[in-house]
């Protein structure tokens, strides 16, 4: 089981948001405000999808683990407050972010997660992937 993790995590990193050149920008010091604001809209696209996520996931889970799953899939739905407020703070209203569709390129992927979610093992995966991103991204 820890070398099909180490595989996973090796994957992972290979395709690191980190290295795409948005994160290595902030990661410079040079993003716009205009270019946070953007993200900020985008990503929250992301932000409401992670609970639809776990919701489709809880599905498939385990017993044993359904509780704690269940649990993070509610932490997940604090999150989208936290983001509007994120939002907010660049100023962007909770209407215009609410009204944001996304670009094609965001929902597609979302789209693709979505797809994930029809197995426990593909599901769980995904948001392994995703979830192990995070922290990295917060050290920004």
């Amino acid at each position: 089981m820890n070398s099909l993790i180490q595989k996973i995590d090796r994957i992972i990193e290979e395709r690191s948001l980190l290295n795409h050149p948005f994160y290595q920008t902030w990661s410079d010091g040079k993003l716009t405000h205009e270019a946070l604001a953007g993200y900020s809209k985008e990503y929250y696209q992301l932000v409401k999808a992670v609970p639809i996520f776990m919701t489709q996931l809880l599905d498939y889970v385990p017993e044993s683990l359904h509780d704690e799953l269940d649990f993070n899939q509610q932490e997940e739905f604090s999150h989208i407050s936290l983001w509007e407020q994120f939002a907010s703070g660049l100023g962007i209203s909770c209407k215009e972010l609410t009204n944001y569709d996304g670009l094609y390129k965001t929902n597609h992927a979302i789209a693709g997660m979505h797809s994930l979610m029809s197995s426990f093992v593909s599901g769980s995966t995904a948001m392994y992937a995703l979830e192990k991103e995070i922290p990295k991204i917060s050290q920004i």
